[in-house]
């Protein structure tokens, strides 16, 4: 019986870790991992900060996060044909998902602030194409050498 258990373990790890290699699941699970890390570090900062400066530290947060998702991505897909426009959809909705997710750290904060959004947007993408561009820089270096 544990071995029926055993087996089918093995096979659903199996199916996660190659939806995981494809480009799908690699641009989710670098997006997931961003989104996790604002929600961290908008945690620790709601812990140190006055809770009305959140709002001005999300777009920090978000290029931030932006940037090692843009690497993340960059540096697992390789030579990708769409990797401009998955690039450009990852900081959007990076950023739509760091605009709605300071409402509930900061919940007096409008949900369709479009100063936060245009200002944090502009910080996704901007980090987004830094951090793939440093994966690209990585990659020619490593191949360099």
């Amino acid at each position: 019986m544990i071995d029926a258990y055993e087996g089918g373990a093995r096979v659903i790890v199996e199916t996660v870790k190659n939806i995981f290699k494809s480009p799908v699941g690699i641009f989710i699970y670098a997006l997931s991992t961003a989104i996790v890390g604002i929600v961290i570090l908008l945690a620790f900062l709601s812990l140190i900060v006055v809770p009305s400066n959140l709002p001005w530290t999300l777009p920090v947060l978000i290029g931030f996060n932006a940037a090692g998702g843009g690497y993340g991505v960059a540096e697992k897909w390789g030579t990708y044909p769409m990797k401009k426009l998955a690039l450009f959809s990852f900081a959007v909705i990076l950023t739509i998902a760091g605009g709605t997710i300071i409402t509930l750290f900061c919940p007096w904060e409008q949900l369709l602030d479009m100063n936060r959004y245009l200002i944090s947007g502009v910080a996704s993408l901007i980090f987004t194409f830094f951090g793939a561009w440093i994966a690209a820089k990585s990659q020619q270096l490593k191949h360099n050498l």
